[in-house]
């Protein structure tokens, strides 16, 4: 997949990385007391649908509530032949009725995370739009405007510049952006990349990458998993460390999981300073791709994913993300198994994902009655305490 080494000398130690056990993976890991939870599944509507591409969806909320969901609508490549079309689709009722599908170039990616005016956000493109060297890369970064708030139709002033500069420690074969911006305690911004390096192609490795002004300039500062010696740790998938998403847990650390591979178990890792230096990571028992994780208000962490089996969610009650349970099957069909969701009201959660009836082989010409969609599910969390 197209969709998605540097050493540290502490990150797989002889015995340092495994799978789930009872042990902490370290000691300043807090757990507070155990809930019980109960899932219900709710209703699913449909987004957007189309015969051509139209899959790998990510999901936003502006300051005014309304919600945008973006769709890749071409093939799964780094460089696809005349760019990178997307489009967009816009719900003011908190997800039960979507605006006509907008096309838009250039679009998606990493959403930032942080406060904007009222009707804004910005997003970085996941995909490589320029190079100046073998260590900096350049992206873009679109900035919206919800021009259509209050009304039933969609709207998006967006405006673009391209020379959002990424930094990199080693000469890559290529970089990619993932899941989402967070800010850092310290007036930063935080986020994950994957990249293959040119001394150690093989495998991805995940870091994570940092920006003082504002998202315009980013450096790749510390490895966050990584693969030594082209010995990769018992459990890892083929492709090494890659997709991530970090989320900032109650107690203050951050908390990243990332996937190794179709075939692999996820990994995590935590840093208690601003990424500054992470864990050693550990794998956790569960496979999937592009996972996406958020601290809910309830104090539970939730995670969405998939592959090889459905469209899943699973939660951690402690909020910590070591042990995971409440394993939700969303949606069996076929599927890319990329999903993003958010907490639209305490404990009720919006998940949105693809089907791809023919998965990554186009719809025939000859069937006239399939196509792709994207579809979204409200779910509710009923926490016991």
């Amino acid at each position: 997949m197209n969709r998605r080494h540097f050493t540290r000398n502490a990150l797989l130690a002889a015995g340092e990385l495994s799978l789930l056990s009872s042990a902490s993976p370290a000691s300043i890991f807090s757990h507070r007391k155990a809930k019980s939870i109960s899932v219900h599944v709710g209703k699913t509507v449909e987004i957007t649908r189309a015969h051509d591409r139209c899959w790998f969806p990510s999901l936003y909320r502006f300051g005014n509530k309304d919600l945008i969901v973006d769709m890749s609508m071409h093939a799964d490549t780094t460089h696809p032949d005349g760019g990178f079309h997307q489009g967009y689709c816009i719900s003011r009722d908190n997800g039960l009725t979507w605006s006509e599908r907008t096309p838009v170039e250039n679009f998606g990616g990493v959403w930032a995370d942080i406060p904007q005016p009222k009707n804004g956000v910005w997003t970085i493109t996941s995909h490589v739009t320029g190079k100046e060297s073998e260590q900096d890369f350049l992206f873009t970064r679109c900035t919206l405007t919800d021009t259509g708030a209050g009304t039933p139709n969609a709207g998006l002033k967006v405006d673009t510049r391209n020379d959002i500069k990424l930094h990199l420690q080693q000469a890559t074969q290529g970089v990619m952006f993932t899941a989402s911006i967070i800010p850092s305690r310290d007036g930063g911004l935080l986020t994950c990349i994957y990249t293959h390096t040119r001394q150690d192609p093989k495998y991805y490795h995940v870091s994570c990458a940092r920006s003082d002004d504002a998202g315009l300039t980013w450096r790749e500062g510390t490895v966050i998993s990584a693969v030594k010696d082209d010995n990769p740790f018992p459990g890892m998938g083929t492709e090494g460390p890659c997709e991530a998403s970090m989320a900032r847990l109650a107690d203050g650390r951050l908390f990243v999981i990332y996937r190794t591979g179709s075939d692999g178990y996820m990994g995590i890792a935590y840093s208690s300073d601003e990424g500054r230096t992470w864990t050693p990571p550990q794998l956790i028992v569960y496979k999937g791709v592009e996972p996406r994780v958020r601290l809910l208000s309830s104090g539970i962490l939730a995670c969405s994913t998939g592959r090889p089996g459905p469209v899943t969610m699973m939660f951690s009650l402690d909020g910590i993300g070591k042990d995971w349970s409440n394993q939700t099957p969303i949606f069996h069909d076929m599927s890319t198994r990329y999903t993003e969701f958010i907490e639209i009201a305490p404990n009720k959660l919006f998940l949105v994902y693809d089907s791809v009836p023919y998965g990554w082989k186009e719809i025939p010409a000859t069937d006239t009655k399939a196509f792709n969609a994207i579809y979204g599910t409200f779910i509710d969390i009923e926490v016991h305490t």
